[in-house]
């Protein structure tokens, strides 16, 4: 069974994602600076998914090339504010 490059490139974001928390679970070994609880890792994943399926739904229902970057653009936007203010409350008294 052979993989289309389409198909290599819409998971090539979800293994990134994968990469990201295994990044900080091994960070974790190596250093006190990074210190996440089991919820946090859930969070992280949680929001990262969240974002990498409306992502996936933009580029489906989105046939222009410039409004899908723009689409990606406001939802990452999004995902980044939200764990900003989960991380350390940017604008809110959400973060730590």
């Amino acid at each position: 069974m052979t993989t289309h490059a389409s198909d290599r490139r819409r998971l090539l974001p979800w293994a990134i994602a994968v990469v990201v928390l295994l990044l900080v679970a091994v960070a974790m070994q190596v250093t006190d600076a990074v210190n996440w609880a089991p919820g946090d890792f859930l969070a992280a994943a949680l929001i990262m998914a969240l974002g990498l399926g409306v992502w996936e739904i933009a580029q489906r229902l989105t046939p222009h090339r410039g409004r899908r970057a723009l689409a990606a653009a406001a939802i990452w936007l999004v995902v980044i504010w939200i764990w900003a203010e989960l991380a350390v409350g940017v604008v809110t008294t959400l973060g730590s």
